[in-house]
């Protein structure tokens, strides 16, 4: 990943964490979470018993301790209440500060590993606190970064290119395929858990690219208003339809392929009502050993000039609308695990 592409989706995902967790301000611990996002960052914190919960877990008491050092005691007083995953939008949410410490630790990352060890060697220890409470060895955990960054330094990039012939039932897609990126993710969830996320419009709602308006309009069907972001448009509405969906079997994985259609309203009496297919989602959800594994690839179809104007800016825009499906849905299985569990 560039340096700008590291850049944004830390950012995006340590907005993330600070309002999932009511807070106001995004600080070093929301940075620490957004580097959890990264495979290989959450692979190694994993084996120290690092994890993206018990780290938001420990949040609150970190902070207490810093807030008792200057004299000041909470008491039993709650600092923030969670957010709920589907108010995880700017609308809902509203403006974010960003203290001076996360600011300079996104503006200068080269790589989200680099950026794990510098949130690690500030000196007011949040980071290291947060490792220590679940038990981990900062300086172990240390060196296993600095290897991942050796290792990583050594290998070529990856071309990040998508066969659309890989692609089960992709020649359902309107309009001829464009640029797409894949993302996957594992998760500790059984593969019926996440097929129902992922192949109905009740599930999906939560996730799937999904704002304020989104709503459940049939069985596979979403749909909402466009945003002045969205295909270009100022004012109008889309609809996300299921196109395909062929579910799991036993070790044989599934997929399913969503696409949206937009319709862009007149502004002006006189001007014309515009409509075309949008970007398309395909999933595929991958049975495995303690979990599921979801190949996520997010890709756009043609329209010619638009396209050629805005195709510098695609593959970040991708990058991190993929991230921040994969992250949602993760929020979403986690819920209904534990509810599950409650239960």
């Amino acid at each position: 990943m560039s340096r700008f592409g590291t850049i944004l989706t830390l950012s995006q995902a340590a907005w993330q964490e600070c309002a999932l967790l009511g807070h106001r301000e995004i600080d070093v611990e929301h940075v620490l979470l957004a580097t959890m996002d990264d495979g290989d960052v959450a692979e190694i914190l994993g084996r120290h018993g690092v994890t993206r919960e018990g780290t938001r877990q420990h949040v609150d008491a970190v902070v207490r301790d810093q807030l008792a050092s200057l004299g000041v005691d909470l008491g039993e007083t709650s600092l923030s209440e969670r957010r709920p995953v589907t108010d995880l939008h700017h609308q809902a949410v509203g403006a974010l500060e960003t203290s001076g410490r996360a600011q300079q630790l996104l503006s200068e990352g080269r790589t989200v590993p680099g950026v794990l060890l510098a949130t690690l060697d500030l000196p007011d220890g949040t980071a290291t606190h947060l490792l220590e409470r679940q038990g981990a060895d900062v300086a172990a955990v240390r060196l296993d970064v600095v290897e991942l960054l050796e290792r990583s330094r050594s290998q070529p990039r990856a071309a990040g290119t998508v066969d659309m012939a890989t692609l089960p039932d992709s020649h359902l897609i309107d309009g001829r395929p464009g640029i797409r990126r894949r993302r996957t993710r594992f998760y500790a969830v059984p593969w019926p858990q996440a097929w129902e996320q992922v192949s109905t419009a009740a599930g999906a709602r939560a996730w799937l690219l999904s704002d304020g308006s989104t709503q459940v309009a049939g069985p596979g069907e979403l749909r909402g208003e466009l945003s002045r972001g969205r295909s270009g448009a100022r004012r109008g509405s889309y609809q996300r339809r299921l196109l395909a969906a062929e579910p799991p079997d036993g070790s044989t994985p599934g997929h399913a392929l969503w696409q949206e259609h937009w319709v862009r309203t007149r502004r002006r009496p006189w001007g014309r009502e515009r409509s075309g297919p949008g970007q398309w989602v395909h999933l595929t959800v991958i049975p495995a050993d303690g979990g599921t594994r979801v190949d996520l690839v997010l890709g756009t179809v043609r329209h010619g000039r638009t396209q050629a104007v805005l195709r510098p800016v695609i593959p970040a825009a991708q990058a991190i609308a993929s991230r921040n499906a994969l992250y949602q849905l993760g929020l979403v299985l986690e819920d209904a695990d534990g509810a599950s569990s409650r239960a």
